[in-house]
């Protein structure tokens, strides 16, 4: 499982356009064969800030998943952000049987 997730910041509070651009990639990747969820989450105590996550199946589908428009709309989402957001891909290497204990490999971007 590759984890994708993004923090980013919108200009105003309540953040109207920024929830309905996410929106607008959040739905058809939840439709995209690979993709196992695609959620948004705001932050407690910052009404400005989101947290936006996608899980996909494998690598190759998440790749295929950056080459797409809707991947480019998610760049031209993050130009407009009132500060740098964090971009970071995260890969679930090992759990156990309840899924308590995960081992992960993340890259961040921003680096």
């Amino acid at each position: 499982m590759i984890q994708m997730s993004l923090s980013i910041c919108s200009h105003s509070p309540g953040a109207s356009e920024l929830i309905e651009a996410l929106r607008s990639v959040m739905r058809p990747a939840q439709l995209d064969r690979g993709c196992a969820s695609a959620r948004l989450y705001s932050e407690i105590g910052n009404p400005r800030c989101f947290n936006y996550v996608e899980e996909w199946e494998s690598q190759e589908e998440l790749l295929r998943n950056l080459r797409s428009g809707r991947f480019s709309r998610l760049i031209a989402i993050m130009e407009i952000a009132a500060e740098p957001p964090a971009l970071r891909f995260s890969q679930v290497l090992d759990s156990d049987a309840l899924g308590l204990s995960l081992r992960i490999e993340e890259t961040d971007l921003n680096d």
